[in-house]
């Protein structure tokens, strides 16, 4: 689990990553990032002394600038539950749409690795702030490995390689401090 800087800043440096998983608490702690951006920029905006016009062209273009962010993240978190990004439609009706947010951004996401990656708390657990791995990464995917195992242990097995790759990677950086 991250806090609340640590999902603002993955939310900011993610903004425009469609792949990937991100965790329930990045996915509402940017949100909460974002709300307070908007209501902060907004009050901003409203005490300026720009004629009105003006004010709803710059309320407009953050809105517009939020927007990508936001929706990367909405994918990412869908992605995390195991379901498509075009699930994100649903978010367009009335109603419906809020109660969809709230029950997707609330499920836990798949452990170890699914289709769209490594779980985002392995990642967390190894570099503090998550550097995501893609599943493209170079692992040991020899086709013998795999032709007798059933595809939730290939899973299991990507996973397992997915933390010693990540482990490496982390015993490499501690040995660049010292």
């Amino acid at each position: 689990m991250i806090g609340f800087t640590a999902g603002a800043r993955l939310g900011v440096t993610r903004w425009n990553d469609f792949q990937g998983r991100s965790s329930r608490s990045e996915f509402w702690w940017f949100h909460l990032f974002v709300l307070l951006s908007l209501c902060i920029a907004f009050f901003i905006i409203n005490i300026s002394g720009f004629p009105r016009a003006s004010k709803y062209g710059i309320a407009l273009l953050i809105i517009l600038a939020t927007s990508v962010p936001i929706i990367s993240i909405n994918i990412r978190r869908l992605h995390d539950i195991g379901t498509s990004a075009w699930s994100l439609l649903f978010t367009a009706l009335p109603v419906v749409g809020l109660i969809f947010l709230i029950f997707y951004g609330n499920k836990k996401g798949d452990n170890g690795v699914n289709r769209f990656g490594v779980e985002p708390e392995i990642n967390y657990f190894f570099h503090g702030v998550a550097h995501y791995s893609d599943s493209n990464d170079e692992i040991d995917n020899h086709d013998v490995d795999y032709i007798n195992l059933s595809e939730k242990e290939i899973l299991e097995k990507h996973r397992l390689e997915s933390i010693k790759r990540l482990q490496k990677s982390k015993n490499l950086e501690d040995s660049d401090f010292n």
